[in-house]
């Protein structure tokens, strides 16, 4: 196989009526811990339209809630450093902007669903008052007319005796329906853009099916973009319209939903589909996995962070870093392979 030298990536056309809300350049974020510095984040770029689905997949530590939570500065300060690049929503600097401005942004223009409500819903405080903070700071609303909202939203969730549930504090909720009013709480002041880090990665599979129909429900009626964070691949194939597969803090991928599904390109890519149980194939030997383990972000390798465990290593690959590459209309890849990108069955 020949091993052309990446070229620069080139950002596809935008569909007709869509733009930029959500434009990510050359993000890097590190953690400070005992052992050193983590580079959980390294170099990534994207961009959210109006009105999108965005699916950002890959193994746990990869770096895909260090990317999302770093976008409306939620990462703490006393570990987490954004070291470089820049964040732009509707063309607000957000990572140079001043506290006034993020808290205007934070929960109102942005919301954010995190992955466990449990530790993120304030157990001493009756849902009633989590839920209409929101609308009276951010939408000006009356005490009265805020409530009016909350029970609006519980209703809209799905969520069952929506009167009584207010007067609730959340150790009461069921696990799903904790997620529903976090889904309620970050739609509470009409956002434009919807964080969603792994929300439904504690739940069942049928109160997960009930929480994934709701969003393209409501991103369909509100207009919303949503940026969905999960490790798994067959949550986003309903969901998203495009889809970045993250690797050692990097995106290897990035292609539409149904490029990444037929014909994935990167190794890494290809081994993660592999992995997925499917009822329409009858296996005669156990399922693949990958073999080996993630990177150290402490100390990542010169190279591509794939190589190790890549069944198409080659020596270039162990000290040189390969750039995304276009290989197809929209579709980009890091990887100095030049096959064409395999379909999948």
């Amino acid at each position: 196989m020949t091993a052309p030298a990446p070229t620069p990536a080139i950002d596809p056309p935008l569909p007709a009526g869509r733009r930029p809300l959500l434009e990510v350049v050359d993000l890097h974020v590190r953690f400070d811990t005992a052992a050193g510095s983590a580079q959980a984040v390294r170099g990534v770029s994207f961009t959210v339209d109006e009105g999108e689905t965005i699916g950002i997949v890959g193994e746990s530590g990869c770096g895909k809630s260090a990317t999302i939570l770093s976008l409306p500065r939620l990462l703490p300060p006393s570990i987490a450093t954004i070291s470089g690049g820049s964040v732009r929503f509707d063309g607000t600097d957000l990572l140079h902007a001043n506290e006034r401005t993020l808290h205007s942004v934070r929960g109102g223009e942005i919301g954010v669903i995190f992955q466990d409500p449990l530790s993120s819903l304030n157990p001493v405080l009756r849902m009633r008052r989590q839920l209409t903070e929101g609308p009276r700071q951010h939408l000006g609303l009356t005490k009265s007319k805020a409530a009016e909202r909350a029970l609006e939203l519980l209703t809209a969730v799905g969520i069952p005796d929506p009167q009584r549930r207010l007067r609730q504090y959340p150790s009461e909720y069921s696990g799903g329906m904790r997620q529903r009013a976090m889904i309620a709480m970050a739609l509470a002041s009409e956002p434009r853009l919807l964080l969603a880090d792994e929300p439904t990665t504690a739940l069942d599979v049928t109160v997960q099916a009930q929480i994934l129909a709701l969003v393209r429900r409501l991103r369909v009626e509100r207009g919303l973009s949503v940026v969905w964070v999960t490790h798994d691949l067959g949550i986003i194939a309903g969901l998203a319209d495009r889809v970045l597969v993250m690797y050692a803090g990097t995106i290897v991928e990035q292609a539409d939903v149904r490029t990444i599904y037929h014909q994935p390109h990167h190794p890494y890519t290809q081994a993660l589909l592999d992995s997925i149980p499917r009822v329409d194939v009858r296996r005669r030997s156990a399922l693949p996995s990958i073999p080996g383990a993630p990177p150290s972000l402490i100390d990542p390798p010169l190279g591509c962070p794939f190589t190790a465990r890549c069944a198409h290593r080659m020596e270039r690959c162990d000290h040189e870093r390969p750039a995304l590459r276009v290989i197809g209309e929209g579709h980009t890849s890091a990887c100095f392979l030049d096959i064409t990108p395999k379909k999948s069955s």
